[in-house]
Formats: structure tokens, C-alpha cells, sequence
């Protein structure tokens, strides 16, 4: 049955209102894919009858390939002569491309096809098969009054597995049934098989083609970065075009004593309601230098922006440099930190950091945490960098490790459920989990 609003298209219709004296074959049905015309046995006359000599069958096919993610209603009306059971007429498809026009409907390599037979003057027998040929046959009706019947059959090539409905009058006679295997269906058309002289009578064949727009993709209340086709349904004379990035020059400098020898590579900018919050290190050495201990010459530091071009340095007052806390540093001996925002956290606990601690490093996991969960035996190189941040969507925080210059071990990263303080489960090894005490600028190692 049809459920929603469709696009309905007719593929093939013909009120067979021809010459009685004209022959069906060759001739166009009125409305027909391109220049279709019916393949039709001699018997068949243009205005929809029949008259074939005793023990005869004859067909009529029209070229049809079904595309999925359709539902097609293929109906004809039709009234078959009153003789014997031996005596019916046939809707539906074949895989033939050239089905026989002179052999059974029940032996065309037909599929989706229903018969009506009627061998007395009170009622019809109406049989359905999915196929092919009399295989998957299904339940029968002989109820129906004498007389011409609607015969119908919905084709769904949505789903998978196709699905065939089948109706008398306008009522399913069989719930939708799907096949194993889909058929590859090439013609359709109809026919009748008749053990005597007298003929039968169709009218009204009609094909029609329902297509269902895509579902409507549920993206809730927030924001979209529209950089490709996913979220537009249809467009004329538009193209999507990333803007060219504009240089804005240098935005933080190394000018401050703890900043002396340089700032590294390792900058983490957050966002956090108007303002924007960055976390850098510096030397105020060369860490390379024979003889320096480059822990003791690292810095975590902080700025903040309201545009993301003009940062300020300000006063944390936090960690003391040279006998005086008149300076932006948040940490000392760390160089890789990453500062999130957790929202699920308590307000005291909402601004965590990760960094890495010693010459090596080893990502491990606790419970329900996970960090770039890395073979036991395998270790990372000095440059690793590893790097969390918050997924909104799954609420929930992911992890990643980059290597520089190193052979990189297998790893498999994994979401982190949530993120515990370091107190609650112990340290990673290799790794350290802090909690920024009493807000984003307050974020030393514990």
C-alpha cells in the first residue's frame, strides 16, 4: 500500500480504443516509454479482444526495466471468456527481454504475475506467483463475482529485498511477499491461455511509477557547515565555494622572558562563550643545548582573544618565573598540553587538560577510558602529540595521538564515555590527566 506523498509518473497506459478489424502488434499504447510498441500474438485485437482457435495462448509485452528505490502499480482490466478452468487471463513481468507470444503465461519466465479464471457462469478464481513461472505461488480467491475484475500487482523495489502485493478489485488478496533473490525483469505485459474458441476482453492497462522524495535529514537546532550537497535538496545555477583564506599576519610573538628562545608548535585554542582561550608553550632555552635539563625550561601559557587576531597575555599570577607571578604561565614542565572543556563536568572541574610526561611515552587505557589505545609493548617517540577535544553530538570526548617522525605502532582510537579526574582512577601511564582547579587558567599538574 502507498504511504506518504509520491511523485506518481504513468509509464505505460492503453484504453485498447483501436479497431475491432486492427491488430494489436506494432501498434503504440497511448502513453509509452520512448517508441515502445506492443509485441503482440495475431489474436489480439486493437480494441482489447481475443479470439483464438481451441488450446492456443497469447501474449502481449511491452520493454520494461524496473530501477529501484520504486514502487510500480501495474493493473488491467479483464474478463475471460466462461468456459473451463483451463480457460484464464494473466497480468505481470518477465525476465524475458523477448518473451514467447504463443506459450503459456505460466512458462515465459514470468515473475509478479497473478491469473484469473473463470469456468462457470457465478464465480472467478483469482491465483498469484511471485516466480518464475508457477514457483512461490500463493493464496487464491474464488469469491469473486462473474465478470470483468480489476487484476493488480504493486511491484516495490525499495526495500532490498523487492516486495510483490497483489489485489482483486481493488483489495490486496496477498500481503506484500518479498524475494531471495531480485528478479531481473525486462518485459511486462499480459496474456491469456484458452482451451476454446471464444475470446476474452481487457481494457485499461496501465503502468505507473511512484518515487518517494529522500527522508528529511533530522540536523536538530544547530549549526551546519554546508561543504558539499548533503543538505541541499536541489539547486539551479549554484555552486559551493570555499572563500580563499586571508593572512592576517603574526598573531602571537615570543616577547616575553619565559619566551625567550621560542614558542613551539604546540597550540591549543578553545572556545568558551564570547571569548576565545589559547594554550601554547615556550623555552625560555635552547632545550637542545648539551648539558639543559629542557623541563625545567618549558612553559604552559595562556592568552586569550574576543576576535581570534588580537590576544592578550594577562597576569595569572599562578606559577612563579624568575622570583616574580606577574606572568601568563599556567604550568611548568609540560610542552603538549591540550585543554578541553568538559559540560558534563561539575563547574569546578569543567576545564581538563592532557599532556604527555618523560622521554617515552606509553597510551593506556582505565575502565571506561580510553586514549589512543595503543599495543602494550609499543611506545610512542618524544614527538608525539596527543590531542583531545569535545564531541557535542555524542556528548562524549574522543582522543587522538600524532606521531612525528616516528614508526607508528598500531592503535585503535577509541570515544572516551566520559572523562574521570586522574584521582578517581589513577594516572595513565605515560600520560597525565589534569583538572584545572578553579577555572581555565588554573591548570596545574596535580
Amino acid at each position: 500500500m502507498f504511504c506518504g506523498t509520491a511523485q506518481s509518473a504513468t509509464v505505460y497506459f492503453d484504453d485498447f480504443s483501436g479497431d475491432v478489424g486492427s491488430v494489436l502488434d506494432g501498434l503504440a499504447p497511448d502513453t509509452r516509454l520512448g517508441l515502445a510498441t506492443w509485441d503482440a500474438y495475431g489474436s489480439w485485437k486493437a480494441d482489447g479482444t481475443s479470439v483464438n482457435p481451441g488450446n492456443a495462448n497469447a501474449n502481449a509485452w511491452l520493454p520494461f526495466t524496473p530501477t529501484s528505490g520504486q514502487l510500480y502499480s501495474l493493473s488491467l482490466d479483464v474478463n475471460p471468456p466462461t468456459t473451463t478452468s483451463d480457460t484464464w487471463m494473466a497480468i505481470g513481468f518477465s525476465q524475458n527481454a523477448s518473451p514467447p507470444l504463443n506459450q503459456s503465461f505460466s512458462a515465459v519466465s514470468s515473475v509478479a504475475w497473478m491469473l484469473n479464471r473463470e469456468d462457470d457462469n457465478s464465480a472467478t478464481t483469482v491465483q498469484t506467483f511471485l516466480g518464475p513461472n508457477t514457483a512461490n505461488g500463493g493464496p487464491s480467491k474464488n469469491t469473486v463475482p462473474a465478470g470483468p475484475v480489476t487484476l493488480k500487482v504493486e511491484l516495490d523495489t525499495r526495500p532490498d529485498q523487492w516486495t510483490v502485493e497483489y489485489f482483486v478489485n481493488g483489495t490486496s488478496l496477498r500481503a506484500p511477499t518479498a524475494y531471495a533473490t531480485n528478479p531481473s525483469i525486462q518485459s511486462v505485459g499480459f496474456g491469456t491461455s484458452q482451451s476454446s474458441t471464444s475470446g476474452g476482453v481487457v481494457d485499461k492497462f496501465l503502468l505507473t511509477s511512484y518515487a518517494w522524495p529522500p527522508a528529511a535529514l533530522q540536523i536538530g537546532s544547530g549549526k551546519q557547515l554546508m561543504f558539499d550537497n548533503k543538505f541541499i535538496a536541489a539547486s539551479s545555477n549554484v555552486n559551493i565555494t570555499m572563500n580563499p583564506a586571508e593572512k592576517k599576519g603574526i598573531v602571537v610573538s615570543p616577547d616575553q622572558p619565559w619566551e625567550d628562545f621560542r614558542l613551539t608548535s604546540y597550540f591549543n585554542v578553545i572556545q568558551d562563550g564570547d571569548k576565545l582561550r589559547m594554550y601554547y608553550s615556550s623555552f625560555d632555552e635552547d632545550q637542545w643545548q648539551p648539558g639543559v635539563d629542557w623541563s625545567e625550561h618549558a612553559f604552559m601559557c595562556y592568552a586569550e582573544s574576543t576576535d581570534g587576531i588580537n590576544w592578550t597575555k594577562p597576569d595569572l599570577g599562578l606559577v612563579e618565573y624568575n622570583g616574580s607571578t606577574n606572568n601568563n604561565i599556567i604550568a611548568k614542565n609540560i610542552v603538549d598540553g591540550t585543554v578541553f572543556i568538559d559540560p558534563t563536568a561539575p563547574p569546578e572541574q569543567r576545564y581538563k587538560m592532557l599532556h604527555t610526561t618523560g622521554r617515552t611515552r606509553r597510551a593506556a587505557c582505565t575502565r571506561d577510558v580510553y586514549a589512543s589505545r595503543i599495543q602494550p609493548t609499543a611506545r610512542i617517540s618524544r614527538s608525539a602529540i596527543p590531542s583531545m577535544t569535545w564531541n557535542p553530538t555524542a556528548s562524549r570526548t574522543s582522543s587522538m595521538t600524532l606521531a612525528l617522525g616516528s614508526t607508528w605502532p598500531t592503535f585503535e582510537d577509541r570515544p572516551m564515555p566520559r572523562c574521570p579526574l586522574i584521582k578517581d582512577y589513577g594516572p595513565w601511564r605515560g600520560l597525565r590527566w589534569t583538572t584545572c582547579k578553579s577555572g581555565p587558567m588554573d591548570c596545574q599538574s596535580s
